[in-house]
């Protein structure tokens, strides 16, 4: 097993230190930021690749229709309201109706918007969560088909299925997701939420892990936590998926410690989830939208700048006669 290590306290070699120096200033970066605070590096990548080809105002019109959404699976009291709120920063969002197809009725749609406040050459992009139900809830081939619609519907960058130490899921109804999910690029993460909550958590990860093998051969990467010696844990799988433990906020219980357990493994998880995004299908996508744009749509925004520079022309012409009349006059 190869292990990718930041910030480990135990390494004392001269050249680990540099490295663990380097991802000191990575993880710090990363501390307590938001989902669409990261996306801002990648919509930048993605404006220079397309500026190559098209023009500004329309690469700018793609980059407005891009969207981030991501579908988040999980049973409910596993702590997947308090992931989103996490993962958003403590953003308020607006929650909307999903208008997909019937079998979406219990899905809901959360909405963080791009801060549109501060002073940036990039063009904001909302974050989009699909609040999904568990596995429970899928009583038969209906409800995997449903979930499979609903992925397919939104092509989410991402989906995050959520499980705590206490509740029960069947993982194997899991699989045709994670299948669908891997032949199609679209990145997955299996969180064990409340992970304070019980210490049947690493049973809930060895379970993960087992169900992620499919992406590929596992890299471990470490994350020292202040509060506490033993640093944090996240497992990639491949390219295409991860697994890790969070716990959204402070946790709590008297009859199992005195002492209060703080939130951990959100900065991890976003930073997991943003670094792995295929940055080709992004671009793809911006490509999609300009090539279905229609002929006459993209000829009328060049006509405008045209005629704009025309009617200029016309008026200095005109101005131009006037003047010349008047000393003809005289």
């Amino acid at each position: 097993m190869n292990y990718l290590v930041f910030r480990f306290e135990s390494i004392t070699s001269i050249e680990h230190e540099q490295e663990k120096d380097e991802n000191i200033k990575v993880n710090d970066h990363f501390n307590g930021t938001s989902a669409t605070e990261l996306l801002k590096p990648k919509i930048h990548k993605i404006e220079k690749d397309l500026l190559k080809n098209y023009l500004k105002p329309e690469v700018h019109h793609a980059i407005e229709l891009l969207e981030f959404n991501i579908v988040i699976i999980g049973s409910p009291r596993v702590g997947k309201s308090e992931l989103i709120n996490a993962l958003c920063g403590g953003k308020k969002l607006a929650e909307t109706s999903p208008s997909l197809t019937s079998c979406t009725k219990k899905v809901k749609k959360y909405v963080l918007e791009a801060d549109q406040t501060k002073a940036s050459d990039i063009t904001p992009s909302n974050v989009n969560f699909y609040d999904t139900p568990g596995l429970e809830s899928w009583s038969n081939e209906a409800g995997e088909k449903g979930m499979l619609e609903l992925i397919n519907e939104t092509n989410p960058v991402c989906v995050i299925f959520c499980a705590s130490p206490g509740s029960f899921a069947d993982l194997s109804q899991l699989r045709p997701v994670l299948l669908y999910c891997k032949d199609n690029s679209i990145f997955c993460a299996l969180v064990c939420t409340n992970m304070w909550s019980s210490n049947k958590r690493q049973k809930v990860i060895e379970e993960f892990q087992n169900e992620l093998s499919i992406f590929g051969l596992q890299n471990d990467m470490y994350s020292d936590q202040i509060h506490s010696n033993i640093p944090h844990k996240i497992s990639f799988f491949g390219t295409g998926a991860l697994c890790t433990m969070v716990n959204s906020v402070e946790y709590f219980d008297p009859e199992m410690s005195s002492k209060k357990q703080p939130v951990q493994g959100i900065d991890e998880l976003i930073h997991g989830i943003m670094q792995s995004l295929d940055d080709q299908k992004l671009l793809g996508w911006c490509n999609a939208v300009l090539h279905r744009r229609s002929y006459w749509t993209i000829v009328s925004q060049k006509m405008v700048g045209f005629f704009s520079l025309g009617l200029t022309k016309l008026r200095r012409y005109k101005f131009f006669l006037r003047l010349t009349t008047k000393r003809t006059s005289t």
